[in-house]
């Protein structure tokens, strides 16, 4: 009996983290060759990103400590009076090929983020889809801060891109997604998310100037309305995103490094 109950507890565990998402509306035909029809996240590309938080008068990165009942320590500045904490300096995004039952998600090319720390940092395996039909993302969300991107709208990329395009579905977010600092809540968060492409604009980027599609997306549920702004670009997939969840915190990411120029 007391094993039973230990496995009980152990799978509500498991399916509170792992209930990441819901999504039904992203199409993948290719699920037993997921990278396929990949034109932009190509197997073997790697796109490198600068980010800032901004949350009240704090402005500037996210430092680390150990991790604690699964969970980091963390806080927002551009520096910390802490000798145990070190900062996350830059998202490092990696298209890798795995073979069938090694991926981290079915269906899905597996993709690898990196939060560099100096000369090493935190790796996150997961995946994403492209199609002719769309693109969609995991975030890297990680066991510190960024867990905050689950409440967040995932980028989604419905194709082909046309202004006023819009485009529904529903996310789902376990508690562990929940922090005192922002949120928290019981089982599993409900969210309506929806998308629209509000606009095409020429904008300056650290790789150049680049000619995007804007899509603004909107997540809702009873914690409150986070959104996600994307700044697409054809060819070279996501230059920008900005966060701003439940009004508390913003999230500017960037792309550094043009990955057509390192990687073809």
């Amino acid at each position: 009996m007391k094993i039973l109950i230990i496995l009980l507890i152990t799978l509500n565990l498991c399916w509170t983290k792992a209930e990441a998402q819901l999504y039904k509306t992203v199409k993948n035909p290719f699920r037993f060759h997921p990278h396929r029809d990949n034109k932009i996240y190509k197997v073997g590309r790697s796109f490198i990103y600068d980010y800032k938080v901004v949350c009240s008068e704090l402005e500037g990165k996210v430092y680390v400590g150990d991790i604690r009942f699964d969970k980091m320590d963390w806080e927002i500045g551009t520096s910390v009076d802490s000798i145990d904490k070190r900062m996350i300096e830059q998202i490092r995004l990696d298209i890798v090929k795995r073979k069938l039952f090694k991926r981290v998600n079915f269906g899905q090319t597996q993709i690898n983020y990196k939060l560099v720390i100096g000369k090493g940092g935190i790796t996150i395996g997961t995946g994403l889809i492209e199609t002719k039909k769309n693109i969609w993302l995991h975030p890297f969300r990680d066991e510190s801060f960024f867990r905050i991107l689950q409440i967040a709208p995932f980028p989604y990329i419905r194709l082909p891109l046309e202004i006023g395009n819009h485009w529904e579905d529903v996310a789902l977010a376990g508690s562990y997604f929940g922090d005192e600092k922002w949120a928290t809540w019981e089982g599993i968060l409900n969210m309506k998310v929806s998308y629209e492409v509000v606009g095409k604009e020429k904008m300056s980027t650290p790789i150049g100037d680049q000619e995007v599609f804007k899509i603004q997306g909107v997540a809702d549920s009873d914690i409150g309305i986070s959104t996600l702004d994307i700044f697409f670009q054809e060819e070279i997939g996501i230059v920008k995103l900005i966060y701003n969840i439940l009004d508390k915190y913003q999230i500017n990411i960037v792309l550094i490094k043009n990955p057509l120029a390192e990687n073809g």
